[in-house]
């Protein structure tokens, strides 16, 4: 059986309060009506008895009283068919009245739903008509508006993603499919071009496993608990002391300094994410060059920040390295698929934390992190590493 529309609905609602109404009303008035001209035929019965006994001789007809009864019950029955003929009239005009008002006030609602038909994911971004109404149905389709834009929004930036992933793993798919048909033409070839073939092929396949890793890493990242309470002091020197050999790949010092704060967190996310950066400060930095993590507590949020000495970041691209598969080196001379800053920015907004760049020179990067600190603790200062592997206290 086919649902009502909300319009019928709305008349058959008005419909039934409106008959509840007249037939409360119709019983009440007949019974008081009835009572009253009850009243009325007793009280010209008891006068004319009054009359009849006193001085004056008035002769009054014996069947009076039986005809005076039914007169009133004859006017009482009339009545009671105006009554109830009024609130059958009254029941019909209100529902029909409903009904044209339902449809005229609901008119809005169902252009509403039309103009939401025709949106298709190639035209989201034109926004549906708003009513002059000013009423819930324009908020609906005002709200209808924004919720469209955040969809194509997301809709724009996955597109883009899926194009720089397929970019991303075709460079490393063409160059091993290049190898393998040499090797396949030229199977006697010296033993040294096998080797540098082979070893060519190895390093493009342990590059699409790193881009494959980061790509599921980044779709698992909701699922997973943030809950644990993290001493960041902690956690940034056990990292610190975790980067002392690429820091002396790269001969660059590296420093802890600051107090410390707890945050609740996932150790595993948060760690990566620190990583991320201190790593990137590390590798672009200069020989001789230095990093320092600074830790910087306040009342009710903690700042983290990682400044280098490197060459810096180009003021256009200061927020866009923290999209997924950006390179400030458009040519991809440098090692990396392009989603670790990306992964970053993922992990801290999930802990409800922010990222961005917020110094950048020739003479170095600054990059600060904020989160939430549920708890402080005293500063402390603390010089880890160097290049030279020294640890100061």
């Amino acid at each position: 059986m086919r649902k009502l529309s909300l319009r019928w609905r709305l008349t058959l609602a008005m419909t039934l309060l409106s008959a509840c109404a007249c037939l409360t009303m119709a019983v009440v008035s007949n019974h008081y009506a009835q009572v009253q001209m009850t009243d009325l035929a007793d009280f010209s019965i008891e006068a004319a008895d009054i009359m009849q006994n006193g001085e004056l001789e008035i002769e009054i007809d014996p069947g009076l009283e039986d005809a005076l009864n039914s007169r009133v019950h004859a006017q009482l029955r009339s009545l009671n068919r105006w009554i109830y003929l009024s609130s059958l009239l009254v029941i019909c005009a209100t529902a029909a009245g409903t009904y044209v008002l339902a449809g005229r006030i609901l008119s809005p609602l169902r252009r509403f739903i039309l103009q939401m038909d025709q949106v298709q994911a190639q035209n989201l971004s034109e926004p549906l008509q708003i009513p002059v109404s000013q009423d819930e149905i324009a908020q609906l389709t005002h709200t209808f508006n924004r919720m469209q834009q955040r969809l194509k929004a997301s809709f724009d930036s996955q597109k883009q993603f899926a194009s720089n992933a397929a970019h991303e793993l075709r460079t490393p798919l063409a160059v091993l499919q290049t190898g393998l048909e040499l090797l396949l033409k030229e199977p006697n070839a010296p033993r040294e071009e096998l080797l540098r073939k082979i070893t060519d092929a190895h390093a493009q396949t342990e590059r699409l496993s790193h881009l494959v890793s980061e790509l599921l890493e980044m779709t698992r990242l909701d699922t997973i608990e943030r809950k644990e309470l993290i001493p960041l002091h902690a956690m940034l020197e056990e990292l610190c002391c975790d980067l002392y050999c690429t820091a002396e790949e790269h001969q660059v010092s590296l420093r802890l300094t600051g107090g410390d704060a707890v945050v609740s967190a996932n150790d595993t996310l948060l760690y990566r994410a620190f990583s991320n950066l201190i790593e990137n400060a590390i590798k672009y930095n200069r020989p001789g060059g230095s990093v320092t993590v600074d830790i910087a507590p306040a009342e009710q949020s903690v700042s983290v920040t990682v400044t280098d000495t490197g060459v810096g970041i180009p003021p256009e691209s200061a927020v866009l390295v923290f999209e997924p598969f950006y390179r400030v080196d458009p040519s991809h001379s440098r090692p990396g698929s392009g989603l670790g800053l990306a992964l970053t920015k993922k992990i801290l907004t999930l802990h409800n934390g922010t990222v961005e760049i917020s110094k950048s020179t020739p003479a170095g990067t600054t990059v600060t992190v904020t989160l939430r600190a549920p708890a402080s603790f005293p500063q402390k200062s603390r010089i880890l590493l160097s290049n030279r592997g020294q640890t100061h206290g």
